[in-house]
């Protein structure tokens, strides 16, 4: 009788341990450290180069002229029609037994924008705690909205319009809050820059929000991350401002150099080139550390600017030699 009593007593704590051990498994394991970038062409890099072909001119770089409204070299447009995604960026710096860098952004996010950001949403907050998406939003707000019949008139149609980008604001409002519930992703989004300046062949005048309803989007942006924790805005506005208004600074090589649009900027003024690319990488990492330490370590450690110009086998030089190529462009007529 003993001996049966014994064999129950190791039957039962074998079944225990096995009924722990598939509890464990159905319980959502943690992610390791890692980040996810989301978002558009932007976050996902978009070589002038790339497209050439749909430049209405027969030569690319006569077509930069007219749109720029100066010559340019050679070099200044080998140098502005090139670009990296910002994961790419930050991965370059990554150690192989650190942190993981995902990219779900896509280039044509514009098309079908709803189901295209919810599947980088849907893989995003399930392989990282980490998510990043600068321009996550940007067609919901930018882009195409229903055409306004043109006997309506010009105030009534301009509210249409706006009253039209806020619903599409808050499709992305919703997207975040399904795919934030139930888990402790942080996510970093951009708000809305000014892109009056953008090429009208990469950006038409259409699809450009009014300045008023642009504050309004940005408003309304602030009201919503206001009220979670785990959503933060990183100025994407700001700089691109500071970086047309000379403002915009970055330490490399020990010194302080001013960061103008002409270095960070693709030739569609919208864009940005490999070093601007990396510029946001450097500053969104340390917009991170400032701001959601919680998250700090789902970054590479090495993120300095010059960390990653000599890991992408660039060099300040090269800034120093495209900024003495623009100087060299001259104003025209064409």
């Amino acid at each position: 009788m003993k001996d049966i009593r014994t064999a129950l007593g190791v039957v039962l704590t074998v079944l225990c341990l096995a009924r722990g051990t598939a509890a464990q498994k159905d319980e959502p394991q943690p992610c390791p450290p890692s980040c996810t970038f989301v978002g558009a062409s932007v976050s996902h890099g978009m070589p002038w180069r790339d497209y050439e072909i749909f430049c209405p001119e027969s030569d690319p770089l006569t077509f930069a002229e007219k749109q720029l409204k100066r010559t340019i070299t050679e070099r200044e447009y080998e140098w502005r029609t090139d670009s990296i995604g910002i994961s790419k960026a930050i991965r370059s710096v990554a150690a192989d037994d650190g942190p993981k860098v995902y990219d779900r952004s896509d280039i044509f996010a514009l098309r079908r924008t709803k189901s295209n950001i919810r599947r980088q949403l849907k893989f995003a907050t399930r392989k990282s705690r980490l998510v990043i998406g600068v321009d996550l939003l940007i067609w919901f707000g930018y882009g195409r909205t229903p055409a306004v019949p043109r006997r309506v008139e010009a105030e009534r149609a301009a509210a249409i319009t706006a009253k039209a980008r806020f619903k599409l604001q808050q499709i992305g409002f919703d997207l975040i809050d399904e795919y934030l519930a139930g888990n402790d992703t942080v996510l970093i989004v951009g708000d809305y820059p000014d892109l009056t300046e953008a090429n009208e062949l990469i950006l038409p005048a259409h699809s450009k929000p009014t300045p008023s309803t642009l504050l309004e989007l940005n408003e309304r942006l602030d009201a919503f991350v206001a009220k979670r924790d785990r959503v933060h805005v990183y100025r994407l506005s700001k700089t691109l401002r500071d970086a047309r208004t000379g403002k915009l600074r970055v330490l490399s090589n020990g010194a302080e150099r001013v960061f103008h649009d002409h270095l960070a900027l693709q030739l569609d003024e919208m864009h940005p080139n490999q070093f601007g690319a990396i510029f946001l990488a450097h500053d969104i990492a340390r917009f991170v550390r400032q701001h959601a330490p919680e998250v700090s370590s789902c970054l590479p450690e090495a993120t300095s600017f010059d960390a990653m110009l000599r890991a992408l086998d660039l060099e300040t030089e090269q800034l120093d030699k495209l900024h003495r190529a623009v100087g060299k462009s001259v104003p025209n007529d064409r």
